[in-house]
């Protein structure tokens, strides 16, 4: 054996070396092999990643063209559904002009009924503004629910390789609109005028303490929309006793669609979580923010050229609150839009528990 292993011993050595290298080079390989799957599967992530980010973008932008077009169907039934300011302002006027008629002829009912008039004025217009400012924020944000929901469904069917797979199949135009007019008819109809009737006695209460003749500077302009909001959304620490949500969730009548019937109870359940009314109330601060801020400019901003003392400049412009009622108007504050854009939806979407709550609507799995 000794001198077979002596006689072929190059042989030997050349075979162990072969195998080593054959041994070595199937390692190598497999080894490869795993790392380009690893690399495959990484850049399947980023593309998965690019495309989430590139629709969650264009869902956005959906958003808030479907914003848009709801505006002018708002405006409409907030005009509907709350007392007509133009008629008071003009019944108004007929008084001063039949008072103006009859020089010298003092008429305590006509100024009693013209006194009830401001009255009834000033709790309209800031009723008006109030009732555009809940609504709009609570339809800005449904919509963006709902509007993350069916695109959560459009990326899955495109996503899915097996598109019969339940849950992924995209709604067709008639089930879509099933699902919005089951929605925005009852929040733009029975709800919006709930919610005026809540709104009204709120400000009514608040506003006893200041006449016509009240004047107001910007900060106290603020302080009586924050107690108005205090009085409408109540105090309570439990964030699931909001009473904004009556005014969005009818579960009255079911869908005929039973897709439709699950995406409404999903919207339900939603707009019920945590998470939501989190939101809800990031919106309202900031769009509060907003408000006060148009407000403070459109009726507290003197014009640059004008003259003033630096003991007049420290004193915050004041002006009776009579002259203020007709700055209030919904379409020159909250449903002002711009070259085709909001400010109030605007700074709302950039709000982090916006985002991050529409993010986990479309990327919340069935």
């Amino acid at each position: 054996m000794l001198k077979f292993v002596k006689r072929h011993r190059r042989a030997i050595a050349v075979g162990s070396v072969a195998g080593v290298v054959v041994a070595g080079a199937i390692r190598v390989h497999a080894i490869m092999r795993h790392a380009n799957d690893m690399l495959s599967e990484a850049e399947r992530r980023v593309e998965g990643q690019r495309r989430r980010q590139q629709h969650l973008e264009r869902l956005g932008h959906e958003s808030h063209e479907a914003l848009l077009t709801f505006l002018t169907a708002l405006e409409k039934e907030l005009k509907a559904a709350t007392d007509d300011i133009p008629a008071l302002y003009k019944e108004i006027k007929q008084i001063r002009q039949t008072m103006a008629a009859n020089r010298g002829e003092p008429d305590e009912a006509a100024a009693e009924r013209e006194r009830c008039l401001w009255e009834k004025l000033k709790v309209a217009s800031f009723t008006t503004l109030l009732v555009s400012f809940y609504s709009f924020n609570l339809l800005h944000l449904v919509l963006k629910l709902q509007i993350h929901m069916l695109g959560r469904q459009n990326f899955a069917s495109k996503s899915s390789s097996a598109p019969e797979v339940t849950g992924t199949e995209i709604l067709s135009m008639e089930a879509r609109g099933e699902f919005f007019s089951m929605t925005y008819n009852f929040m733009l109809g029975q709800g919006l005028r709930e919610l005026v009737a809540h709104v009204t006695p709120q400000v009514a209460h608040v506003l006893r303490e200041h006449t016509v003749r009240s004047r107001l500077d910007a900060g106290s302009l603020t302080s009586v929309l924050r107690q108005i909001r205090s009085r409408v959304e109540g105090d309570s620490p439990n964030a699931s006793a909001s009473p904004l949500l009556r005014f969005v969730i009818c579960q009255q009548t079911a869908a005929t669609d039973v897709r439709v019937q699950g995406m409404l109870d999903e919207t339900w359940d939603t707009v019920e979580s945590p998470a939501f009314l989190a939101a809800l109330g990031d919106a309202l601060d900031k769009s509060l923010e907003v408000l006060s801020a148009q407000l403070k400019a459109t009726l507290f901003t003197e014009p640059l050229d004008t003259a003033v003392s630096s003991s007049s400049a420290a004193t915050p412009p004041m002006k009776p609150l009579v002259n203020l009622l007709a700055h209030l108007k919904p379409h020159r504050t909250v449903l002002h839009v711009d070259n085709g854009r909001v400010v109030h939806a605007d700074a709302v979407t950039s709000m982090p528990s916006v985002s991050t709550f529409a993010t986990a609507v479309f990327d919340q799995v069935d």
